[in-house]
């Protein structure tokens, strides 16, 4: 789950997407977009005009070739691994500061339930700790 600003985006790819395609973007727009292997300009004036019919059809293609990431989420976790590594702290007796983040009032309902979710399937139990910094994983 995250949580992030859109207003000034017109599509947004997920990092595995962009990995597999082997993307490499310019985000100061001066450049262009480079798609397996594939140039492809970066100006505004070039355009795709997809209909509602376009779109459909996209989505289906989409989730017929990524159903194992659309499909329902189980309330289990999957099955225990034997752990096979460690962390290994450089000083374990330092104290992190970070800065709290705030989730928007609009958002705030999703955050919630995403959280009730979490408790419910037992992925995350509450407890207290003497330091640890709040994650939300997608």
């Amino acid at each position: 789950f995250n949580i992030a600003n859109i207003d000034y985006y017109d599509i947004m790819l997920g990092t595995p997407f962009l990995r597999q395609v082997k993307a490499n973007i310019d985000f100061n727009g001066l450049g262009s977009i480079v798609i397996n292997g594939e140039k492809i300009d970066n100006d505004l004036s070039v355009c795709i005009q997809l209909t509602k019919d376009d779109l459909g059809c996209l989505c289906s293609q989409w989730k017929e070739k990524y159903a194992d990431l659309f499909r329902e989420i189980p309330l289990e976790l999957p099955p225990m691994h034997e752990i096979n590594h460690r962390i290994k702290l450089i000083d374990p007796t330092r104290q992190f500061n970070y800065c709290l983040l705030k989730c928007p009032e609009a958002l705030q309902p999703q955050l919630h339930a995403k959280i009730d979710f979490y408790l419910t399937a037992s992925w995350w139990e509450p407890t207290s700790a003497s330091q640890a910094v709040p994650m939300l994983c997608v």
